[in-house]
């Protein structure tokens, strides 16, 4: 009875991790800290950050020009050469206090001088820029952001859509550049036109990169004037035009990218749909990766038949990123233990 008690007792002040964890452990899963495709991720990140350091923005070009040639795709579904996209956030993101993040932009301000403001430097530069507007901004509900955090942000996204401009006439020969001025759209002052324009310059020079997709599903959640109607419109219009290469998992990549900011179950998802996509997605990679997230879409949609039959039969290794998070996977593993 006491060691009833005590297992009780233990479970209740334990943290979500700890819950999931030891859920996981008690169905027979590995628990896996950081997956295989999260390393290949990294160490293509780590590279192009060493380039950065060892040689400024002329060495990552290089490097960045080299992986968009071959096209190369990783475990984790993403192009090697959209996982460059991220080297800005490594070197200057909103969780850095602002004047620190401020303090870093004459190094890069040099660093984009020295590359003659070409396209591909001044993608970078822009994105650096942009992500210093946003250290001083945060990340607080809009309610809850200064004065000073606002017009630092619009400061900002000016000077980096000013930054674009300057070398616009070389736009046409980097894809990097279309991504940055894309991604930037919703503080720059696009309207909805403008944003679908820029995707589509953005996606012509690699129709099949799965992170283009991700941002502008993004851009289409109902908080910046899109709907669930326009964003099923659009992951139904991604299958057609990947097809091809990646099957029908788009639909379920797009989903997946967005459960955290909206409640997947009450969008116009077809789970139906969605659940064919799993199945395509996990069918092009031997990896983990997406039947972890494929249960944990199950879970979400509240399919407990599936989310079992995926767990008992397809899941060896727990992998705590491709949930929503923790507090999801431990309740979706503790419902299976009942």
């Amino acid at each position: 009875m006491f060691g009833r008690m005590k297992s009780i007792a233990a479970t209740a002040f334990a943290t979500p991790a700890q819950r999931a964890n030891s859920s996981a452990e008690r169905l027979g899963l590995e628990v896996c800290d950081f997956s295989e495709s999260a390393h290949m991720d990294l160490n293509v990140l780590n590279e192009g950050l060493a380039r950065v350091q060892s040689g400024g923005f002329k060495a990552l070009e290089t490097y960045y020009t080299k992986e968009f040639a071959s096209k190369r795709r990783l475990v984790s579904g993403r192009r090697a050469y959209a996982v460059l996209d991220d080297i800005p956030d490594k070197l200057i993101n909103s969780e850095m206090a602002p004047r620190f993040a401020e303090g870093r932009l004459p190094e890069f301000r040099d660093m984009w001088e020295e590359s003659g403001r070409n396209a591909f430097a001044s993608a970078i530069y822009a994105q650096l820029l942009f992500n210093t507007g946003y250290a001083f901004r945060g990340t607080n509900w809009a309610r809850n952001v200064s004065q000073e955090g606002w017009d630092k942000l619009a400061s900002y996204t000016e000077e980096a859509h000013d930054v674009l401009l300057q070398s616009s006439q070389e736009a046409d020969r980097c894809p990097l550049w279309h991504r940055v001025l894309h991604s930037i759209g919703l503080s720059d002052g696009s309207d909805t036109e403008q944003l679908e324009q820029r995707f589509q310059r953005a996606r012509q020079f690699d129709p099949c990169d799965v992170d283009i997709y991700w941002t502008r599903a993004y851009h289409l959640l109902p908080r910046w004037h899109g709907s669930y109607e326009e964003i099923e419109a659009f992951a139904k219009d991604s299958v057609t035009r990947t097809q091809h290469e990646l099957g029908t998992s788009i639909y379920a990549r797009i989903y997946t990218s967005i459960r955290g900011s909206e409640h997947i179950s009450e969008t116009d998802a077809n789970w139906q749909t969605m659940k064919k996509s799993f199945e395509d997605w996990a069918g092009l990679v031997n990896s983990q990766r997406p039947i972890n997230m494929y249960a944990s879409m199950a879970s979400l949609f509240g399919d407990e038949k599936t989310l079992r039959s995926i767990v008992s039969n397809r899941m060896t290794e727990f992998h705590a990123e491709c949930w929503q998070d923790n507090r999801q996977a431990a309740v979706a593993f503790e419902t299976l233990l009942k």
